[in-house]
C-alpha cells in the first residue's frame, strides 16, 4: 500500500461521523401546501413606501408580488420570509418597497405611487416549502382584464383580493396578518 492511499484511507476515516447517517434521505419535516390565511398590502404616502404582509396556514417556500398597469408595465417582487412555526403551522412574510426618486436607481423598489392604487393591477402568490409549486395566490385590481396568464413565469390566478383599496383608502387585505407574532 501506498503511503498516499495509506494518508487518504486515514484521512477518510478521521472524517466519518460517529453515529450512523438516514439512509432514506427524506426531508425530517412535513408541510402541506400553504395558502394564505392573511395578506394586507399597504401604501403610506407619507413613507413613501408599500409594504406588504402575507401569512399561510403552512410553510411556504417564496412569495412574490407583481404589480403592473398593462401587460407590457409589470414589476416582480419577492416578499421576504419573515417568521414560521417550528411545526410547519403557519408562516409569515414582510417585506417594505420604497418608491423611487429615481426609476433607473438600480436599489429602487417600485416606480408605482399610492396615488396609482386604484389603476394598478396585483397578483401575489405563494409557493410550496420546496418552492416549485405555486400553491395559492390572490388578485387585485380595476379590472380583470390584464392577461396575466399571457406573461412569463406568472402563476395562473382566479381568487380576488378580498378588500381592495376602497374609497380614500391607502389599504388592501383579507384574512388577517395580526396573527404574525
Amino acid at each position: 500500500m501506498s503511503r498516499k492511499t495509506l494518508l487518504t484511507g486515514l484521512a477518510m476515516a478521521a472524517c466519518t461521523p460517529d453515529k450512523p447517517t438516514p439512509d432514506s434521505g427524506s426531508a425530517v419535516y412535513f408541510s402541506d401546501d400553504p395558502a394564505l390565511t392573511g395578506v394586507q398590502i399597504e401604501c403610506d404616502p407619507a413613507a413613501g413606501s408599500w409594504r406588504v404582509q402575507v401569512r399561510t396556514d403552512a410553510w411556504m417556500g417564496r412569495a412574490r408580488l407583481w404589480l403592473g398597469t398593462s401587460a407590457e408595465d409589470v414589476e416582480q417582487h419577492d416578499i421576504s420570509l419573515d417568521r414560521a412555526a417550528a411545526d410547519a403551522s403557519w408562516d409569515c412574510a414582510d417585506s417594505t418597497l420604497p418608491m423611487a426618486v429615481d426609476v433607473l436607481d438600480p436599489g429602487a423598489g417600485t416606480r408605482f405611487r399610492c396615488d396609482d392604487r386604484q389603476q394598478l393591477h396585483m397578483l401575489l402568490a405563494v409557493t410550496n416549502a420546496s418552492g416549485d409549486l405555486w400553491t395559492d395566490c390572490r388578485l387585485a385590481g380595476p379590472d380583470a382584464d390584464l392577461p396575466w396568464s399571457d406573461i412569463s413565469g406568472i402563476p395562473a390566478c382566479d381568487r380576488a383580493l378580498g378588500s381592495v383599496f376602497e374609497a380614500d383608502s391607502y389599504t388592501a387585505e383579507e384574512g388577517s396578518v395580526s396573527d404574525c407574532p
